[in-house]
């Protein structure tokens, strides 16, 4: 039997599904079927009952399962490990990061790393789903807010802060001196943020935290992007990530309201960390990714 074979299985047991196999190996459906009932005809017993709703282990297929999947985790540990041991990094980098970002942080460093590690092949899980790492085989993630995953790796990479913001457009008509105003402009909510319409501020100086503000949405949002663009046209006031804007402040095609209080959603994530699988050994690929984040973010 092939280790492709036990790769195809063990995928198969975490994912659920032929096709999902198939669309992650960029194979067809009836090919990983095959590679699955050929390992079956190979051991002489039955590992999967088929159903036209989902696939179950049989008893047998259980325990091979259970005795696979670790063997499988150690050769691909000593296979890395065996690469490592060259001076310039080769194979393939998976990196999961959510979409806003990739877009205004994470994609714009991408060619730096690459110049540094011309060899690498890299690729980019560029969603705000939150993947499991050991199944999908990402070494690396960035994700936003807690960590509850007991088998990754958590270490923070930024403290995550909100900006109250708005095209100059829209601020020529509108004025904005105290955090109560924004009960009566026209506001920008993120639907995923909790209380998201209500808006908290607090003064910088002092910390002295104000009371929620309930803000006048007249347009709601379900992703940040989103709402950077509808505060771009000049459609409201937003509460968004710094990450997201800064450079758009920075260029004067948004300015900061509010400048003397810091704004935030009551309960929302504090940091964005980059996570990894906790494993015994961590790839040199991996870990020359880790340090390069954190170099840039210092």
């Amino acid at each position: 039997m092939h280790v492709e074979q036990l790769e195809i299985f063990v995928e198969t047991i975490q994912l659920g599904s032929f096709a999902a196999v198939a669309e992650k190996r960029r194979l067809n459906a009836t090919s990983v079927s095959r590679s699955v009932q050929n390992l079956e005809k190979q051991l002489g017993i039955k590992l999967l009952q088929r159903s036209t709703r989902k696939l179950t282990l049989t008893e047998a297929g259980e325990i091979y399962f259970q005795q696979v999947q670790p063997i499988l985790q150690r050769l691909n540990q000593a296979q890395q490990q065996a690469q490592d041991i060259k001076q310039t990094l080769q194979g393939t980098l998976r990196v999961t990061t959510p979409i806003g970002f990739a877009e205004s942080q994470l994609v714009p460093l991408i060619p730096k790393f690459r110049k540094q590690h011309p060899e690498l092949k890299l690729e980019l899980l560029i969603t705000d789903e939150c993947l499991d790492l050991l199944q999908q085989k990402i070494d690396v993630g960035i994700r936003i807010g807690n960590i509850e995953e007991d088998n990754w790796v958590a270490k923070p990479l930024l403290e995550l802060c909100f900006i109250a913001c708005a095209s100059v457009e829209f601020l020529h008509n509108h004025r904005i001196e105290q955090p109560q105003d924004l009960q009566t402009v026209p506001c920008i909510g993120l639907i995923p943020h909790p209380n998201a319409q209500h808006w908290c501020f607090k003064k910088t100086q002092t910390d002295t935290l104000l009371e929620e503000i309930w803000v006048n949405q007249e347009l709601l949002a379900t992703h940040e992007q989103a709402a950077k663009q509808l505060c771009l046209a000049g459609q409201g006031v937003a509460l968004l990530p710094h990450w997201l804007v800064e450079q758009e402040i920075h260029d004067g095609k948004l300015q900061e309201v509010l400048s003397d209080y810091q704004g935030f959603y009551q309960q929302s994530e504090a940091k964005i960390w980059i996570t990894y699988p906790n494993r015994e050994y961590v790839p040199a690929k991996s870990r020359a990714f880790i340090n390069f984040l954190e170099q840039e973010f210092r």
